[in-house]
């Protein structure tokens, strides 16, 4: 039925709250697409909007840097579509360069996609030029903001379905929202030790406005503050790699890694509703050897202060403070 059917629009990187948005609507009694068939085409997937009169958008930066959701957008607009933006806390959209470098990355995108649809000569002409893909990016952003009060995924939801049925959903809450969203955190596949703590944090890493950490460990002199892009997980002998890549404030693109992860440590002892604080906790490879290799000789000419000394450095600690310019700190991954 056209007047029930949901159109979900996201970059890959949102897919865990596509996924919990796509529950509330299903749970609520209406059709979503959100995923192509295996053997279906990106661009016939996506003009499967014209089965749907409402779609919501998941706007991210990856959102803005992709053709294939520009697509989506300006296809909505020639279809006269009911859009309902889901915005989420890490979009930076408002500075002027920042679109251009959008713009390019789409442009770029845009010549390796086969599009055979009638409406390629309009998607081409929509995007011809800078100040045309700035028209788009202001038309979208003009529509109302959602969630309006509190700032969780499943809130935004609620307040869609009232804008949409002008009433109260039945099913107003997604019980298995937090293992949907962390299912498919980038990485989370890679780790099967202290898993709910590498699932916060990597959580939180993503939806906090910016974080503060240093380069190497324990190195609070060499602190900076960075804006969050992406990650990767990797394992190790010792443990995990998580590579950050991250913006400085100054602009520059830089990438932090945290090398032998054995361990998250959340500090509960100093939170706020603006601020969140974890110590990722690296095994270091030298001090390991050396402890190991104490351990293998005999118990009475075993160097008891060096194997002291050798536990007390064995693990080094990053220090990173994550900041939440909206005060949801304490939402854990309530909007990403």
């Amino acid at each position: 039925m056209y007047g029930n059917k949901i159109f979900i629009s996201y970059s890959s990187y949102k897919i865990g709250e596509a996924k919990v948005v796509r529950e509330f609507f299903n749970n609520n009694d209406f059709e979503v697409i959100m995923d192509k068939d295996e053997k279906e085409s990106f661009i016939h997937f996506m003009d499967r909007i014209n089965e749907c009169k409402y779609v919501i958008m998941i706007l991210n930066n990856s959102f803005f840097e992709s053709a294939y959701c520009m697509y989506e957008v300006i296809k909505c607009f020639l279809k006269h579509k009911k859009i309902f933006p889901i915005y989420m806390n890490e979009l930076e959209i408002e500075d002027i360069e920042k679109r251009r470098v959008y713009y390019e990355k789409i442009i770029e995108q845009k010549s390796r996609m086969n599009i055979l649809s009638k409406d390629k000569k309009k998607f081409d002409n929509a995007l011809e030029s800078f100040d045309k893909f700035d028209d788009i990016v202001n038309r979208l952003l003009a529509i109302v903001k959602y969630p309006e009060k509190e700032k969780t995924i499943v809130n935004a939801c609620n307040e869609i379905y009232f804008r949409i049925k002008k009433k109260a959903a039945k099913n107003r809450i997604v019980e298995n929202e937090f293992e949907i969203r962390s299912r498919y955190l980038p990485g989370i596949e890679k780790i099967t030790d202290s898993y709910s703590d590498f699932i916060f944090f990597l959580g939180d890493i993503m939806r906090c406005s910016s974080f503060v950490t240093s380069l190497y460990p324990e190195d609070v002199p060499g602190e900076k503050e960075w804006k969050y892009k992406s990650h990767q997980v990797e394992r190790s002998s010792l443990g995990y790699i998580i590579l950050v890549n991250a913006i400085g404030m100054d602009g520059e693109e830089e990438i932090i890694q945290f090398t032998n992860v054995s361990e998250i440590e959340f500090n509960n002892s100093d939170l706020g509703s603006d601020y969140l604080k974890y110590y990722v906790v690296e095994k270091d490879i030298n001090s390991q050897r050396e402890y190991a290799r104490q351990m293998k000789r005999p118990e009475n000419i075993r160097d008891k202060d060096l194997i002291e000394k050798y536990l007390r450095y064995s693990k080094r600690r990053h220090r990173v403070k994550m900041n939440f310019k909206d005060g949801n700190a304490l939402d854990n991954m309530a909007f990403g």
